[in-house]
């Protein structure tokens, strides 16, 4: 679907895979942080996020926030089942 004239899509240039866990924790507080710094600097209406991971992400970014976060999951959580961590975050 076209994205309508009021909505901005605001990379945050922080994709990559991770080389191991703590590769992968530091790389998801940065994410966090981006997000952080993104709502901050650009003072949006509302966060729209639509991929799993990245929904967990903006909910953890944004968790002290009044702010308007809305989240929709685009895939099969079976097909993520073997991640126990992202499972439990999810459901949280």
């Amino acid at each position: 679907f076209a994205v309508g004239p009021g909505v901005e899509r605001i990379g945050l240039d922080c994709l990559g895979q991770s080389r191991g866990p703590l590769s992968a924790i530091s790389a998801n507080r940065r994410r966090v942080r981006r997000i952080r710094e993104a709502v901050r600097d650009f003072r949006p209406d509302a966060v729209v996020s639509f991929n799993d991971r990245t929904n967990v992400l903006a909910a953890l970014a944004l968790r002290d926030r009044s702010f308007p976060l809305i989240v929709s999951e685009r895939s099969d959580p079976r097909s993520r089942a073997r991640e126990p961590i992202w499972s439990a975050l999810r459901r949280w």
